[in-house]
């Protein structure tokens, strides 16, 4: 999977599992596809020498943006001591964010969450 992460420029295709990327190019419009089990997702962007970043992001977004704060809630509380410093692992579901790269960062092109 890590070989869809990155910068890209149509056209271009990623298959992997039950996902599949693509984005083509004609006439100065791109259409970008994402077929993930039964979920379709298709847009399409019209802008010159369009180029397309796929990055992974924190899981804030899905099922809908409402906070910019992650809360881990675990199954054993850890107590930490006013003061105390500790560094704590933990693994959680990711999201993977679509950017036009000459779009606004903050709103992205799609974003999917692999379980």
């Amino acid at each position: 999977m890590t070989d869809i992460y990155g910068t890209h420029t149509p056209p271009f295709e990623f298959i992997e599992d039950e996902l599949t990327l693509k984005a083509i190019e004609d006439d100065q419009q791109m259409h970008y596809t994402r077929e993930l089990e039964e979920d379709i997702v298709e847009k399409p962007v019209i802008s010159e020498d369009a180029r397309i970043t796929i990055q992974p992001v924190e899981p804030l977004n899905l099922p809908k943006e409402l906070t910019s704060s992650l809360l881990i809630d675990f199954e054993n509380p850890i107590v930490i001591d006013s003061g105390m410093k500790k560094e704590v692992f933990a693994t959680f579901p990711i999201e993977i964010a679509v950017f036009l790269e000459s779009g606004s960062p903050e709103k992205p092109l799609d974003i999917f969450t692999l379980a």
